[in-house]
């Protein structure tokens, strides 16, 4: 065995100057980690000035999906993250928006009557419902066993549709 580093006067040897070594570098040590600790204590008052990042909460609806259910929970925050950036629901709204705006406007304009606006917004709305009924999970009711189902009208007959100045003005 090797004990050359035993004669050099580091740690392990027993003498007086490898004691004081140790000592000078344990208060060494101490007061690093007593300016380290008054430097956390500057950061972490520095940094309850700053406002706090909203946690991104994930759904039990979500987090039992095939996608997240066998992730981690960061990997779920971070994977909902962005299937929440990618979602076009909001898309879907602000069209929607635009597009009873532009029946008002043309409405305000003369191009079509109240009642033209009013069918179209209402078959907007009723496509809206259809979409929505289709994207959420079918609960489980138990259908009639019976022929008599019923079937829905269209949601304005084409007679109701009437067809605005301008239009047939352009012959359509």
């Amino acid at each position: 065995m090797n004990t050359s580093f035993l004669k050099r006067g580091d740690c392990n040897s027993g003498d007086e100057s490898s004691e004081k070594w140790r000592a000078k570098q344990t208060d060494e040590v101490q007061t690093l980690e007593t300016i380290k600790m008054g430097e956390k204590r500057k950061r972490q008052q520095k940094l309850q000035n700053v406002p706090q990042i909203p946690c991104i909460r994930v759904p039990p609806s979500a987090s039992g999906t095939s996608l997240l259910k066998d992730l981690t929970q960061g990997q779920q925050r971070y994977f909902y993250s962005i299937m929440r950036i990618y979602s076009p629901r909001p898309q879907w709204e602000a069209l929607q928006t635009r597009y009873i705006h532009r029946l008002l406007q043309e409405q305000l304009l003369g191009y079509i009557t109240q009642q033209e606006a009013l069918a179209y917004a209402a078959v907007l709305r009723d496509s809206t419902k259809r979409a929505s009924a289709k994207a959420a999970p079918q609960r489980t009711i138990p259908q009639r066993a019976s022929g008599m189902t019923r079937t829905r009208p269209t949601a304005l007959p084409v007679s109701a549709v009437a067809v605005g100045p301008r239009a047939q003005s352009m012959g359509l």
